[in-house]
């Protein structure tokens, strides 16, 4: 774990940096920094649409009496996509925009759903044979239990 946040933060902002000079020098600084402000103004804007949407679905949800799985995770994708806007670099920008716009969402939650199910039948995480075949899957037995009136007789 410590591996992966280590990548995360060093190369992570690498490869914006290196982006960003790259961009520069195809189409200059001036219009870098356009892109880069405007990205942050324009996802401003669909962020903040879209985080109403997913707070009113949230509440519809709650109030009909569903469980508001899918909301949760619409508000946690728009979250995570403002924050990778309000960041500066053309790769965090492209990821911000593709998790709150909603038919990139709609995949990328699709893609989570299918992940989280995967690891959670125990596939993919090294768990024995009897682990894995715990979940869905089990055998049901239906069992009948019949009291006597007279235990003694």
């Amino acid at each position: 774990m410590f591996g992966r946040l280590f990548l995360l933060f060093t190369l992570g902002p690498l490869i914006e940096l290196a982006l960003l000079i790259y961009v520069s020098d195809l189409f200059g600084w001036k219009t870098t920094l356009g892109v880069v402000i405007s990205t942050g103004l324009f996802g401003a804007w669909l962020v903040r649409r879209e985080g109403w949407r997913a707070w009113n679905r949230f509440h519809g949800d709650l109030n009909a009496g569903r469980m508001p799985a899918d909301s949760l995770v619409d508000g946690l994708m728009v979250f995570t996509g403002g924050v990778l806007l309000i960041t500066p670099g053309v790769l965090s920008d492209l990821i911000g925009i593709s998790l709150v716009f909603p038919p990139t969402r709609a995949l990328l939650r699709r893609y989570a759903r299918t992940r989280i199910q995967f690891r959670a039948t125990g596939f993919g995480t090294g768990a024995s044979t009897s682990q894995a075949a715990s979940g869905p899957h089990d055998q049901i037995i239906d069992v009948r239990v019949v009291e006597r009136a007279n235990p003694e007789g």
